[in-house]
């Protein structure tokens, strides 16, 4: 599934009309536009090196404006069993866990170009346009006033099946947070994506897949979050074949998780 260099097939002829077929031309992008970056989250020190991220236009060969994300980092690691001292680069797990949703028609942004050189790694996203995050979507409501109940309670339930379906193909968002849950509400119609799959991995058991996930949500969002709500999402995640039972089982659980949590110092 991996490779170290991947480009999209529709958008080749347009990272080509704007000279951005190359890794060192997409990495030195700025200088070669002569432009300053548009930083949606500027350039941080971590894990041994940096990581930023910036917003760009492009012209496709019909003169149409593209929005993309052009992510970039350097030295930015993580380590695991397989490789406990060098590490990994981040966006190369990323990139990986992308095109995994995407096989299994798991909602999340699409891909443009992925590619990795030495310690340096480069990954490009299309805009999801039309979407926003469910954080962005709470403050609005806070500000304007709740949507109706009817297409509150069918967001609730939408954002529980594709989480639900997320986890039964046993993959852990490791920092399910709303910012990172987008919606597009489009008369009436609601889609959801997941996205920020940087720390996504496969885990074998799927509870403590679930109680780290939903327990992490609900934590955040203790004080938003209504009883009423709560069950409904479970409800939704669990499915229509679930007992009260498991679902209160699950409930429990998930309640147990963020104890233990609220515990640690």
């Amino acid at each position: 599934m991996f490779r170290k260099m991947y480009i999209k097939a529709e958008w080749q002829n347009t990272l080509k009309a704007q000279n951005l077929d190359s890794f060192d031309s997409i990495w030195d992008y700025e200088k070669n536009a002569n432009i300053q970056p548009d930083w949606v989250e500027e350039p941080n020190q971590r894990r041994g090196g940096w990581s930023g991220v910036c917003r760009i236009v492009l012209l496709d060969p019909q003169e149409q404006k593209k929005i993309v994300y052009l992510k970039r980092q350097s030295k930015h690691t993580y380590r695991s069993i397989l490789n406990p001292f060098k590490g990994r680069l981040t966006f190369r797990r990323e990139f990986r866990n992308i095109m995994r949703f995407i096989k299994r028609d798991l909602p999340t942004v699409t891909p443009i170009y992925y590619a990795h050189q030495g310690d340096d790694a480069i990954l490009m996203t299309e805009e999801l346009i039309g979407y926003r995050s469910l954080d962005a979507w709470r403050k609005e409501w806070q500000q304007q006033g709740m949507p109706p109940l009817s297409l509150r309670y069918r967001i609730i339930e939408e954002i529980g099946r594709v989480i639900s379906k997320m986890h039964h193909y046993h993959y852990r968002h490791s920092c399910l947070e709303f910012k990172h849950i987008f919606l597009s509400l489009n008369n009436d119609t609601i889609k959801v994506r997941l996205i920020d799959l940087e720390k996504l991995r496969y885990w074998p058991f799927l509870r403590p897949c679930q109680c780290m996930d939903l327990g992490r949500l609900y934590r955040r969002n203790a004080r938003e979050i209504k009883r009423s709500d709560k069950w409904r999402f479970m409800k939704a995640y669990c499915g229509k074949g679930a007992s009260k039972e498991a679902i209160k089982s699950l409930w429990r659980a998930i309640d147990r998780q963020s104890l233990k949590k609220k515990k640690v110092p």
